[in-house]
């Protein structure tokens, strides 16, 4: 009696594990990044002018996660999403975005990953990111770099690609909103404000 017990519960936890691991499909958008507002303290970003030029995929693995061993591709570029968030977050925080004669940054995500871990009674999603960013003066002259790091974690009974998307955004969200109140970062910026402009 005990045996067959045994043998139920294991059949059945193996049967939820299953279950919860094929609620993720084959592929996650990246359109969920998220940055949280920062606190007063933070530096401000109010009418600097500026370039958001390109980020690159420049990450050592092309998949955007994985579960039990499956690897996860991602749907849309990687460094499209990046720049979009980050303009969207600039200009949310009052900076004015310009094509021309004005400070400009670039990057590479160096790293962007969400790893699922079914388990029970609740499973796991782990993401991680990290981006690099420059800022160039109108000359083209890289005046500031800095690495940024974010992570975040959720768990929950049932998976979703919902879920494991928002949990992936949050990370690059954080490793954003860690550039965004980079003193340096946005000092610089401000300081190549008063570089005269061509024209």
């Amino acid at each position: 009696m005990k045996k067959t017990t045994l043998i139920f519960l294991f059949v059945a936890t193996a049967g939820f594990l299953s279950a919860c691991s094929s609620g993720v499909s084959d592929s996650l958008q990246l359109s969920r990044i998220t940055v949280e507002e920062s606190d007063e303290a933070a530096p401000k970003l109010e009418k600097l002018n500026l370039t958001v030029s390109s980020v690159l995929d420049a990450r050592s693995d092309e998949s955007i996660g994985a579960i039990d061993g499956r690897e996860i591709q991602s749907e849309g570029n990687v460094g499209s999403e990046v720049v979009r968030s980050l303009e969207q977050e600039l200009k949310a925080r009052g900076a004015q975005l310009k094509q021309f004669n004005a400070p400009k940054i670039k990057g590479e995500v160096r790293d962007w990953q969400v790893h699922v871990e079914p388990g029970f009674p609740a499973s796991a999603a782990l993401a991680n990111a990290e981006i690099r960013l420059h800022i160039l003066d109108i000359n083209g002259e890289v005046r500031y770099t800095g690495t940024y790091l974010g992570e975040a974690q959720s768990n929950s009974p049932f998976l979703s690609n919902e879920g494991v998307e928002s949990t992936l955004g949050k990370a690059m969200g954080f490793a954003l909103k860690e550039a965004l109140e980079d003193e340096g970062f946005v000092g610089t910026l401000s300081k190549l404000q008063t570089y005269p402009t061509a024209g």
